[in-house]
């Protein structure tokens, strides 16, 4: 799926991809449906990292890349950044550059 390169590892381990990646879906006017793309990703990573079912996640076809981010990403900043998500969707009448929030929140899932 297109949005999962906003999670991809090559995305995230570099910051000129990610800001690219971002880009190019601002440009294509889907900002707002990466930001609520990447919660439901970021929902699953969780249920993944306290062992839920497979049968509770949104996006099992991607089962080995969930797994790989719920080892490499501490839970608090999945939360912290769903949390900012969250934010962003609450403002979105009032900040309309979700382009900027959308690469704050994917940088800081950035892996050290």
């Amino acid at each position: 799926q297109e949005l999962a390169t906003l999670v991809a590892p090559n995305t995230l381990h570099s910051i000129h991809t990610l800001l690219t990646t971002v880009e190019a879906f601002h440009k294509a006017e889907r900002s707002t449906e990466a930001i609520e793309w990447l919660q439901g990703w970021l929902h699953d990573v969780l249920l993944v990292q306290v062992g839920a079912d497979t049968d509770d996640l949104l996006h099992t076809e991607q089962l080995s890349t969930l797994h790989a981010m719920a080892e490499d990403v501490p839970q608090e900043r999945i939360l912290a950044s769903l949390e900012q998500l969250d934010a962003i969707q609450r403002s979105a009448n009032r900040n309309p550059n979700l382009h900027l929030a959308l690469e704050a929140t994917l940088l800081h899932l950035q892996r050290p």
